[in-house]
């Protein structure tokens, strides 16, 4: 039996559906593959990643558990990116077809699945602000506000270098900018624990 909990309206689509799990560094599914589902996840992280013209890698989305991920297959024959497991991940496979009936009569479902486009959608526009703040110190600040509580406190679900990916710096630059903003003072940082202390501004 599987033993992994899902929200109320996947359990109606559960027994259509298929549970996988992946190892670190393995691909769900790789840019050009057919699109024939869309995913949920269960446990783990998984990023969604294209290559940029200057040879590259952007991230384009980063899903966590209770969470879909690509979710615009429903309307595309191919998937127009890779999904690749950055932490051992349970997936959960949701056929195209099946979700497309799920969609359309299941009112419950579909007002379900646009509160999640629009939390997504949100997300997403945090993370466009955040890309055009100048300096390390001010997009890891309005991480911690945006992502993480109100004081500007969070766990770290990744590792330093995926993080610097996220925040669009080098590993580099955000290991001195932790370390300087540590010896001032105005962060607190325990294992995986991220804390800001004072200087924090409402973004």
């Amino acid at each position: 039996m599987d033993p992994t909990p899902y929200p109320p309206p996947l359990e109606a689509l559960r027994p259509r559906c298929e549970v996988r799990d992946y190892g670190k560094g393995c691909a769900v599914f790789r840019q050009g593959d057919p699109a024939s589902a869309v995913f949920y996840l269960l446990d783990g992280e998984v990023h969604l990643l294209r290559n940029s013209p200057d040879g590259g890698t952007v991230i384009l989305h980063r899903a966590l558990p209770r969470g879909f991920f690509a979710e615009a297959s429903l309307n595309t024959e191919r998937y127009h990116c890779t999904a690749l497991c950055v932490r051992p991940s349970r997936v959960l496979v949701l056929p195209r077809n099946v979700l497309r009936r799920q969609l359309e009569h299941d009112s419950a479902f579909a007002l379900d699945w646009v509160s999640g486009l629009c939390t997504e959608l949100r997300r997403q526009r945090s993370t466009v602000e955040r890309l055009q703040l100048r300096g390390a110190e001010a997009r890891i600040r309005h991480y911690l506000l945006t992502e993480g509580d109100a004081a500007g406190g969070l766990e770290l679900r990744c590792t330093l270098s995926h993080w610097a990916d996220l925040l669009g710096l080098t590993r580099e630059t955000l290991y001195r900018t932790l370390a300087r903003m540590e010896a001032r003072g105005e962060l607190d940082r325990s294992g995986k624990r991220l804390q800001l202390t004072k200087g924090s501004e409402p973004v």
